[in-house]
């Protein structure tokens, strides 16, 4: 299938609110329909932390801009400092919680467009 994308306009992103931080969408299947990848730029307020989900349809690489947070993922904690960079394997439980005193920026990106998201505990 061959897609055809408007080069001379700017995407659009959305924003996706939730109590712990917010999600601003740069692509993805709903954005762009067939693109299949998202890219999203993922604010963790201070001191809050994202339930804990898995993505069994595709990988997601987190890669932090800005902050510091502890990442779980199945059960492991991996502690991030800007510049970092980790691979959540799909179907991989894993959630975020900003350790910083100001809000964690990451830049996180999908293998797929539509993504499935399923809390896990």
């Amino acid at each position: 299938m061959r897609l055809h994308f408007n080069l001379t306009q700017p995407l659009r992103p959305k924003v996706t609110e939730e109590d712990w931080g917010s999600t601003e969408w740069l692509v993805d299947d709903s954005l762009v329909p067939g693109v299949g990848m998202s890219v999203g730029i993922l604010t963790v307020l201070k001191g809050k932390k994202s339930p804990p989900h898995a993505h069994s349809n595709c990988h997601e690489l987190i890669y932090l801009v800005e902050g510091k947070v502890e990442i779980t993922m199945d059960k492991e904690r991996i502690i991030l400092n800007a510049g970092d960079s980790v691979l959540c394997p799909a179907g991989t439980s894993h959630g975020f919680r900003s350790m910083d005193d100001v809000n964690a920026k990451m830049v996180i990106s999908y293998s797929a467009g539509k993504r499935k998201y399923e809390a896990t505990s």
